[in-house]
């Protein structure tokens, strides 16, 4: 038999004839934003932004069995009512004014000085990777203030540019993936949860310098704090109406569940560019150039736990040659022209427990 006549469908692979679960999310959005800039005197200025945001996600689901339940262990479960009657959608709405203010001073025309101050959000959802119910799954809006104070300078005709930014992002209420129990079938399974708060904070600087015309030399550095300031686990199981569990202890290495100084997953402490980049004239209006990239990003964690898999640090190094034009270019590349083979990325998963 041809294999491509073997090929089903993820409904087709249920068993014992549970009916497939469907899930539709309708999300409404808009928004109405306006800005306005004033010059105080010739070097200093202001910006004040001002964004509304109304947004409205409806999920709805025809079977209120979880797909744990019905694609895993295929078990029919009673839930006392049935499915007619059950309420098999819900709808979050989240509005939110965010602004923004920006200020920037000009020492002088090759040096200024700015800072600002943002808010964020994030709406108001639902966690629906495996859920019986949209009603069981709300998440509430996340919020996020983002400071940053920093500078711009260039030197020298304009043959070194210099650039420090100091920054710092106060999460509220940051939405994160979990694993959590239905309340109604019992089951473990992916969730989104409101995990309480996280902060990143950290520094910038980048310089680019032309010491001869066809050659340019770019350096970037970036360090980063990233850590959940309030992660409680006890806390979580609560929007669930579960208990404290053995693995949350594990994970977060002591007897309450607490989290909080976790690192946030993804984020390395440092990373770092260097570019080596020669264009010069080839003839007519053609230039022939060659680059040179290489990136460092430092170790980072795994999960949003204390006791988790890291991922080692890594430098790659990406070039290319080639010949262009102000209308076109023809390039040769090479990516990863070391032939690094260091793991780049890795995702915690459920174990059978959860």
């Amino acid at each position: 038999q041809d294999p491509l006549d073997l090929a089903c469908s993820y409904r087709d692979s249920v068993r014992l004839g549970t009916p497939g679960k469907d899930t539709n999310r309708d999300t409404t959005s808009y928004s109405a934003f306006t800005l306005l800039g004033f010059d105080i005197t010739d070097k200093l200025s202001i910006t004040g932004e001002l964004r509304y945001i109304n947004d409205e996600i409806e999920v709805s689901t025809n079977t209120s069995v979880d797909r744990v339940s019905q694609y895993i262990l295929a078990i029919p479960i009673d839930f006392s009512l049935p499915l007619d009657q059950l309420p098999t959608s819900d709808t979050q709405k989240s509005e939110s004014w965010n602004p923004r203010l920006a200020i920037d001073y000009r020492i002088n025309d090759d040096f200024m000085i700015y800072g600002s101050a943002a808010k964020g959000t994030k709406p108001a959802g639902f966690g629906t990777a495996q859920f019986a119910l949209p009603q069981l799954t709300k998440i509430d809006q996340e919020e996020l203030w983002g400071y940053e104070l920093g500078a711009k300078t260039s030197w020298l005709d304009n043959r070194i540019v210099a650039n420090l930014a100091f920054f710092l992002n106060d999460y509220t209420d940051r939405q994160v993936g979990v694993t959590r129990t239905d309340p109604i079938s019992g089951w473990a399974s992916s969730s989104v949860v409101n995990a309480a708060e996280a902060e990143t904070k950290g520094v910038e600087i980048d310089l680019v310098w032309n010491p001869i015309d066809p050659l340019t030399l770019g350096l970037a550095y970036a360090y980063t704090d990233a850590e959940w300031t309030d992660f409680r686990y006890e806390e979580i199981r609560a929007q669930s109406d579960s208990n404290l569990r053995a693995k949350d202890r594990a994970i977060c290495g002591n007897a309450t569940g607490d989290c909080s100084g976790a690192k946030v997953a993804g984020v390395p402490e440092h990373a770092g560019t260097a570019q080596i980049n020669w264009t010069a004239p080839l003839a007519g209006d053609i230039e022939y150039l060659i680059n040179v990239i290489g990136a460092y990003t430092g170790e980072r964690s795994v999960a949003n736990q204390i006791r988790t898999a890291y991922i080692s640090d890594y430098f790659l190094v990406d070039a290319q040659i080639g010949v262009q034009t102000y209308n076109w270019s023809v390039l040769a590349y090479v990516d990863n022209l070391l032939d690094e083979d260091q793991v780049r990325w890795g995702q915690d998963t459920n174990d059978f427990l959860d």
